[in-house]
């Protein structure tokens, strides 16, 4: 069994770059490496220094306060009738979410919110928690847009996998992350992919397949596309 502590002294060693030498020797795919080095030292995203202790700017709300209407100064609760326009307002903006995602789904073009299901933060993964929708989606062609996770890459151009995260922040993937939010994807035999710092849009193959970290207790992931393009 491989331990990620090792694995991380090793790559340390070696450099920022992994050799194929190196990932070869273990016998081990380069994303369940990557796993283990973000489960050891959390994302490390630039996200940009935060100035500290930065007096706060005072607004003057004067000019705001005078074009307030006297039912906003006197803070009056909405009638009854304005509560259920705007309840009938969400439900009908809802029904036509509804609608248009599912117009989309049928086409095959899927968002990282219909691989959704519950479950909870760092909870234990169960094939029983995913829904008859997402179920359905097995061994389907499907196309969704996400972001490549850098660290998942180790060259530029020319890289034939990758995992493929909702966003751009810091919640998609390792511990802490959530399952659903994450895929892991191979190109097809012959195709590569290009680093980007966009959103990009890759169609493949999906499978729902589990992925645990060396010890076999915790998922780092549960999706897997085998792409034939990224956009």
């Amino acid at each position: 069994m491989v331990n990620c502590s090792r694995l991380l002294l090793q790559l340390r060693s070696k450099g920022s770059k992994m050799s194929t030498s190196f990932r070869d020797s273990y016998r081990l795919p380069s994303l369940l490496i990557i796993a283990c080095l973000i489960s050891h030292q959390g994302q490390s995203w630039a996200v940009g220094d935060i100035p500290q202790n930065q007096p706060a700017e005072k607004k003057d709300t004067s000019k705001e306060d005078d074009k307030a209407t006297p039912a906003a100064k006197a803070g009056e609760p909405k009638s009854d009738a304005e509560k259920e326009e705007a309840a009938a307002e969400a439900a009908r903006q809802a029904q036509i979410e509804k609608a248009r995602r599912a117009s989309a789904r049928a086409k095959g073009e899927l968002s990282f919110d219909d691989l959704k299901f519950d479950i909870e933060k760092d909870g234990d993964f169960e094939r029983s928690m995913l829904t008859k929708d997402i179920e359905s989606l097995n061994k389907a062609t499907i196309r969704i847009r996400g972001y490549i996770l850098p660290q998942s890459v180790f060259k530029s151009k020319g890289f034939d996998e990758f995992v493929l995260v909702r966003d751009n922040q810091e919640c998609c993937f390792g511990p802490g992350a959530a399952l659903y939010d994450c895929i892991m994807v191979r190109m097809e035999k012959g195709k590569t992919a290009d680093f980007a710092t966009r959103p990009v849009a890759v169609k493949g193959k999906f499978e729902i397949k589990e992925f645990k970290y060396p010890d076999g207790e915790k998922h780092y992931a549960i999706y897997q596309l085998t792409a034939t393009e990224v956009k």
